[in-house]
């Protein structure tokens, strides 16, 4: 059995990065500042014909658990306040929204343009190291199951590794796209203004 896969030897899988929980700190803290741009990037994701951000998006426990909450309070009837939101919250997530807190004033202010396109490109991130992720450790299980002849297991990894890298080179088109995306849509609103 061969697999789409080149045939170099593979080894283990190295821990996560820092860096993925760095980068979802920042999306979350982007998400804070604004009640709006959840909104605004799940119409701006489904234009762009990906998933809608979800729990899945998030490796920290804490940042899911925020990013729940979050969407619960957005579909309330309630204004976006963030003192609110904080009381929607269990005590034990105070202090991670505070700290995100600490991050969002950071952002730039007053751009909500540059903060939107930040938020699409770091999601996209993300998932694209999420993808690269899963796939190396699918390769070094498929390795495994090979060397065992295990060839249905195989077959069933290949299956999902192929959709994977179907995934990735989607993400990879889309981050591509993504700046010419937000300068065309920048123009258009600019061409939509009544005064």
């Amino acid at each position: 059995e061969s697999s789409l896969l080149d045939s170099a030897p593979v080894t283990a899988p190295a821990p996560a990065r820092s860096e993925r929980f760095e980068q979802e700190d920042h999306l979350l803290a982007c998400l804070l500042t604004d009640g709006n741009l959840l909104v605004w990037l799940t119409n701006t994701l489904e234009r762009l014909h990906l998933a809608s951000l979800n729990a899945e998006d998030w490796e920290n426990p804490e940042n899911r658990e925020v990013f729940g909450a979050l969407k619960r309070y957005l579909s309330s009837d309630e204004p976006w306040d963030l003192e609110l939101f904080q009381d929607t919250m269990h005590d034990q997530f105070h202090q991670r929204l505070a700290r995100l807190m600490v991050h969002s004033a950071q952002l730039p202010q007053g751009n909500d343009a540059l903060v939107r396109e930040d938020a699409a490109k770091t999601l996209v991130r993300m998932r694209l190291e999420r993808l690269r992720n899963a796939t190396v450790s699918i390769r070094f299980l498929l390795d495994e199951m090979q060397r065992t002849g295990e060839w249905e297991t195989v077959r069933s990894f290949d299956k999902i590794n192929n959709q994977n890298l179907r995934e990735i080179l989607h993400l990879e088109q889309v981050m591509v796209r993504l700046p010419q995306e937000f300068s065309q849509r920048a123009r258009s609103d600019r061409g939509l203004r009544i005064y």
